[in-house]
């Protein structure tokens, strides 16, 4: 199964109005998608969710269904994937998200949920739609109320041992997300790993190892409490090639082994 990004549409895509009103720029996405669904996506092509080895798997989109943004109080309505009654994605993941307690679980995202982008919080470090430096990042922390719905909802539920597995900016990186209650407490830990790219021989086209913010605390409110998320990340050796990973139980603990291209290495416990 494949998931498809950007550049099978165009550089960054998003709409660029509300609606989606000027034609060549929803044409690309229309072309771009029947031609991803024919060649690349797979024999199951609306495959969402599904079982590999005894574990779970949610294929998100987080292309097709965003929706415009622009700066002004209407951030709070931008919306990375689909929701609504014809296709609510983000109701789906919920539900997803609370099947089979006790294990892990994969969300195969495209794009990076965290670390956050240094020019998404250049000016405002607050996880809220207020924040309008979001609008300078095209992945999750770009869209912050969704960011902040699925990261309340995770920490809400208690539930453990999701990891979320992305690869959009050819740089691998490895983040342990610490969901914590307002007083401190311990909920839950989340982890996010990005691959690194196959073959990405175009330097300015890579991520730089200063555009994340590698270690911050964000201060979540949200209808459903506070609480606080606490990231730390690192950065695998540069170079291209892919991430595999294997999963282990030891004991009560299930341990996740990244290896990555130059045969390192790195195991977390999820």
């Amino acid at each position: 199964f494949m998931l498809l990004d950007d550049h099978e549409i165009g550089d960054n895509w998003e709409p660029l109005a509300s609606p989606n009103d000027v034609p060549s720029n929803e044409e690309k996405k229309e072309l771009g998608v029947k031609a991803f669904r024919k060649y690349q996506r797979g024999i199951k092509p609306d495959v969402e969710a599904f079982e590999f080895d005894g574990f779970h798997f949610f294929m998100l989109d987080t292309r097709t269904g965003r929706k415009h943004r622009k700066v002004d109080g209407s951030l709070a309505a931008a919306e990375l994937f689909a929701s609504g009654a014809a296709n609510d994605t983000m109701a789906r993941l919920k539900a997803w998200l609370l099947k089979a307690p006790g294990q892990p679980k994969f969300v195969v995202s495209p794009l990076m949920l965290l670390p956050r982008h240094r020019r998404a919080v250049q000016r405002d470090v607050g996880l809220d739609p207020s924040n309008l430096s979001a609008i300078h990042s095209d992945g999750w922390d770009g869209y912050p109320n969704t960011l902040r719905d699925v990261l309340a909802f995770i920490a809400a539920s208690s539930i453990d041992y999701v990891v979320f597995l992305s690869g959009d900016e050819h740089r691998g990186c490895v983040a342990t997300v610490g969901l914590f209650d307002s007083s401190g407490n311990p909920i839950t830990r989340v982890h996010s790993i990005h691959t690194a790219a196959m073959y990405a021989p175009y330097p300015f086209a890579n991520s730089f190892e200063d555009d994340i913010v590698a270690s911050e605390t964000i201060e979540i409110a949200h209808t459903s409490g506070n609480f606080r998320c606490v990231v730390n990340a690192t950065r695998p050796p540069a170079g291209d090639g892919a991430t595999f990973f294997f999963v282990r139980k030891i004991g009560a603990d299930w341990k996740l082994d990244c290896e990555f291209a130059d045969g390192g290495v790195q195991t977390l416990t999820l």
